[in-house]
């Protein structure tokens, strides 16, 4: 939010991990605390609701970049290959 670069925009995979295919998203984001709140949610169904829930998406690695930032993978905990389709995304708020 605080740096106008497109690399700090969500980036979305899939890996293969153990035989198994997984929907990945990574995103920059700053080291320094600047009152913004991040979560990851998913779906299967746009028609439903997004979940944060570690059931469903857990955070994957946190690399150190460039200029203070943090890149934050996170990935669905379901194997893409048990469903028709999946979603993930970043909501961003400000923290009250």
């Amino acid at each position: 939010p605080e740096t106008p670069e497109a690399n700090i925009a969500p980036q979305y995979t899939i890996v293969e991990d153990g035989g198994n295919s997984y929907l990945q998203i990574n995103f920059a984001r700053p080291m320094h605390d600047n009152a913004i709140e991040y979560a990851v949610e998913t779906t299967t169904d746009l028609e439903d609701s997004w979940s944060d829930s570690t059931d469903d998406v857990i955070l994957f690695s946190i690399a150190t970049e460039y200029d203070g930032m943090e890149r934050y993978t996170y990935r669905r905990t379901a194997p893409i290959s048990g469903n028709n389709q999946a979603f993930l995304r970043v909501a961003v708020s400000q923290r009250q």
